[in-house]
């Protein structure tokens, strides 16, 4: 089974996958945690700052300050899925590595990005077998941000915006770890049918 098949691959290949998409998202979440930074110490208010009237704040947050940090948030999430197919053929260069019997590491992946994953079509059950990687992915990066957001809230309101960064990046990047491995797997080269032999 070509799900199955898809799992085993990212399990084998989960460090190196796992990182490939860490060393990318990291950086991207720290850069928008600062910026909003005062949003996310007081993100315990969000609900009855968004009843605010328009210039009524609480620590420089206001109802405008949060409608721009969502707009930003689904933008670089947007952002992600769109590099999707870029990881896919981070995560090519990964599964090519293992078959050559080699140890893949980091930047070989990286190096791989170049390389396109080819147009030679989708393979047989392509679509189901995406639909139930991206299933556990975001099971797997939902789990784990729920439990990482409560270790955040013991940490100082000035490093709040950091831990919230490295939670997200890490749930994402193992979520984008099992998505990656499928879309890679899912353009192959579809093999013709086998010729049926005659037996009698």
């Amino acid at each position: 089974m070509l799900l199955e098949r898809s799992l085993s691959a990212t399990f084998r290949n989960l460090s190196t996958l796992f990182l490939v998409a860490f060393v990318v998202l990291l950086p991207l979440h720290l850069v928008h945690s600062y910026v909003f930074r005062n949003v996310i110490e007081v993100r315990e208010l969000h609900d009855q700052i968004e009843d605010f009237p328009p210039l009524r704040q609480v620590h420089g947050v206001g109802a405008q300050e949060l409608q721009r940090a969502r707009i930003s948030f689904w933008a670089l999430s947007l952002l992600e899925i769109l590099a999707l197919p870029l990881g896919a053929r981070a995560a090519r260069g990964v599964l090519d590595d293992e078959r050559a019997g080699e140890i893949s590491t980091v930047p070989s992946a990286i190096r791989a990005i170049r390389k396109p994953l080819g147009s030679s079509g989708w393979a047989p059950k392509a679509i189901p077998v995406l639909a139930g990687a991206a299933l556990i992915g975001v099971a797997a990066g939902w789990l784990l941000e729920g439990g990482g957001s409560a270790i955040v809230q013991m940490l100082p309101d000035r490093a709040e915006f950091a831990g919230v960064a490295l939670v997200q990046a890490t749930a994402r990047s193992l979520g984008a770890s099992f998505v990656m491995v499928a879309l890679a797997q899912a353009r192959s080269k579809v093999a013709p049918p086998a010729e049926s032999l005659d037996l009698y």
